[in-house]
């Protein structure tokens, strides 16, 4: 017997218990607890995406209405076809004519032809025109009833003591 009074044995099993009481709190509940915090602050963040979901809702179902509108009128809407052998001849004179209905002047125009895998095959067009701001607009407004014209990749504005500077990349459908 000890001081206590304890038998030996006694005091070895109780510690042993406790021992082994606290391996299981560290080895099983302390895990758990930490993967419960884990767990809340996921809940957490998904609850404020769910808010500001909520938030947003409202706009994204009006921007959907707006893209279920119809085109502004006046605008053109031309049938789309490729571009054919005859007007591939003349597209500098094309583009030379619109420029110069709405007071451009055209400095740099060039060609670049792609091939896709599906056998279809597109004109790149890069230009450069001098002029000012709302011709380059009403420019825009005539390339766009053009009926091959594809896309407008990049436009690139630089400004200049007189005029603007208008830098064009366009994709234009070819037969």
């Amino acid at each position: 017997m000890d001081r206590l009074g304890l038998p030996k044995q006694s005091v070895t099993y109780l510690l042993i218990c406790t021992g082994s009481l606290l391996a299981f709190i560290l080895l099983s509940v302390y895990p758990l607890q930490r993967n419960l915090r884990i767990l809340d602050r996921k809940i957490d963040q998904a609850n404020f995406q769910i808010a500001q979901q909520k938030a947003l809702f409202p706009v994204y179902e009006h921007l959907l209405k707006k893209i279920q509108m119809k085109p502004p009128e006046g605008l053109p809407f031309p049938v789309k076809r490729l571009l054919a052998g005859k007007d591939l001849e003349q597209i500098v004179v094309i583009f030379n004519k619109i420029a110069d209905n709405n007071s451009l002047k055209l400095s740099d125009f060039k060609t670049e032809i792609f091939s896709m895998p599906q056998g279809r095959s597109y004109l790149r067009v890069g230009l450069t025109a001098q002029g000012g701001f709302f011709n380059f607009h009403n420019f825009l407004f005539h390339l766009g009833e053009l009926p091959y014209l594809e896309h407008i990749e990049a436009v690139k504005i630089e400004a200049a003591k007189l005029s603007k500077g208008f830098q064009l990349k366009i994709w234009l459908g070819q037969q």
